[in-house]
C-alpha cells in the first residue's frame, strides 16, 4: 500500500510541476526524497492547488477510505493510524497551500481517533474531530469536481 501512495504522490507532484512551471532547487528526483520533490512544486502559501491536483488528492483519499478503511467503519486503532499516515503523505505534497493545511488537520484528527480508539473510546466518540475536518477538505474536493465519498 505504501508504494502505491508514494506512486500517487510522485504522479501528483509531476502534475503540480507541470501546472506550476517546474520545481525549484537543484536536487534530482532520483536522489531527493519524494516529499521534497512534491512540496517544492506545491503551490505557494495560501494558493489553491491546480484543479487536477486537488481532484487527484481527493481521489486518493476516496481510495484510502474505500479500500483501506472499509468506508471509515473500522474501529481498529492501527487502521486509523495507517490512514492518518496516508493522509499526511497527500498533505505533504500540498504543503503551504490551504488544501495542504486542511489535509494536515484531517491527518491529525485521524491520528487522534487512533489514540482515542486505543484508549477504549467508541468509534463515534473517537472520530468526532475527524468528521469535523472532513467538511473543509470536502469543500476543496467539491470545487475540483471530485467530492469525498
Amino acid at each position: 500500500m505504501r508504494l502505491r501512495v508514494i506512486a500517487i504522490v510522485v504522479l501528483v507532484g509531476s502534475a503540480v510541476a507541470g501546472c506550476g512551471g517546474g520545481t525549484s532547487g537543484s536536487a534530482s528526483p532520483a536522489t531527493a526524497p519524494v516529499a521534497s520533490d512534491t512540496s517544492a512544486a506545491a503551490p505557494s502559501a495560501g494558493a489553491a492547488p491546480p484543479r487536477e491536483w486537488t481532484a487527484a488528492a481527493c481521489g486518493e483519499l476516496n481510495r484510502l477510505t474505500r479500500e483501506d478503511m472499509d468506508r471509515l467503519t473500522t474501529d481498529s486503532a492501527s487502521d486509523w493510524l495507517r490512514f492518518a499516515s496516508g493522509i499526511q503523505v497527500i498533505a505533504t505534497a500540498a504543503e503551504g497551500s490551504d488544501l495542504g493545511r486542511a489535509l494536515t488537520t484531517m491527518a491529525t484528527a485521524a491520528l487522534t481517533a487512533s489514540e482515542r480508539l486505543a484508549d477504549g473510546d467508541t468509534l463515534l466518540a473517537a472520530t468526532s474531530d475527524f468528521y469535523d475536518s472532513v467538511l473543509e477538505v470536502d469543500g476543496f474536493c467539491k470545487r475540483a469536481g471530485a467530492p469525498l465519498s
